[in-house]
């Protein structure tokens, strides 16, 4: 519910409250403690990130996504419109080069 609720803060503009409760449901299902739904977490809130417009937010978080044990694929990824934004970015292009090499 956290991680929704921060998706709905973004999408109404409410950057601190979206990031406070996106950041909360990761500290409540950390992916060291629940491999299986501490991932998803940090996926939203790279959403979150990306939906309020911080390029470099959404990045980083993607970045730690597929680090873990995230069920999404490379190419789902790609594919998913909120991320559209950012396929001009150079550092996600470099997050989409190593991510597919590994």
């Amino acid at each position: 519910m956290l991680a929704a609720l921060g998706l709905a803060h973004a999408g109404l503009g409410e950057r601190e409250a979206a990031l406070r409760a996106g950041r909360r449901a990761v500290e409540v299902y950390p992916s060291s403690l629940d491999a299986i739904d501490g991932p998803v977490y940090v996926l939203e809130l790279a959403r979150t990130h990306a939906i309020l417009g911080d390029e470099d937010g959404a990045i980083d978080r993607l970045a730690t996504y597929l680090r873990g044990l995230g069920s999404w694929s490379l190419t789902g990824l790609m594919a998913d419109p909120v991320f559209t934004d950012l396929t001009e970015h150079e550092r996600y292009g470099e997050l989409i080069r190593a991510s597919s090499a590994s």
